[in-house]
């Protein structure tokens, strides 16, 4: 989801760019064609809008491209994309958990692997054998009932 976020802000940012160019040939028609005003009415409302998809536009790219959890991007930036930059990322940033920004935080931390206690009883069998305080006999049969789960 992070990157369809980015998708979408690149095309507001290219949206930007053809409302400033639309801007530019609004005033160079306006001015051939003796309609001054009209001409600079519209390179300053499309100027205006295309410059705000532009500068909007790269700073939520830069947010996104650092955000590592959800929560770096706060959720004042993400209503400001909402709104003024592209209406799909804002939601798909407002959606987002920390898995959709970090693919590792979605797998589940391995735990770590505590020592077998039935290994740790078996070896203690084996010091108790080699010291002869057990016999063989002893041995094998408190080892079996350790490897097969019985009660002693």
């Amino acid at each position: 989801m992070k990157t369809a976020s980015k998708v979408f802000v690149i095309i507001s940012i290219v949206s930007g760019f053809i409302l400033c160019l639309l801007a530019s040939i609004f005033l160079i028609v306006g001015i051939a064609n003796d309609g001054f005003e009209a001409g600079i009415v519209l390179f300053v409302i499309y100027g205006i809008l295309g410059g705000l998809f532009v500068g909007l536009g790269f700073k939520a790219l830069k947010l996104i491209n650092n955000a590592k959890r959800a929560d770096d991007i706060s959720t004042g930036w993400k209503v400001v994309i909402l709104l003024f930059v592209n209406t799909v990322a804002g939601i798909l940033l407002l959606c987002m958990k920390d898995a959709d920004f970090d693919p590792q935080l979605a797998q589940p931390q391995r735990q770590t692997v505590q020592p077998n206690a039935d290994l740790e009883r078996i070896a203690k069998l084996k010091a108790m054998l080699d010291d002869g305080i057990i016999t063989q006999e002893e041995y094998d049969r408190q080892k079996d009932r350790i490897l097969n789960d019985r009660p002693f």
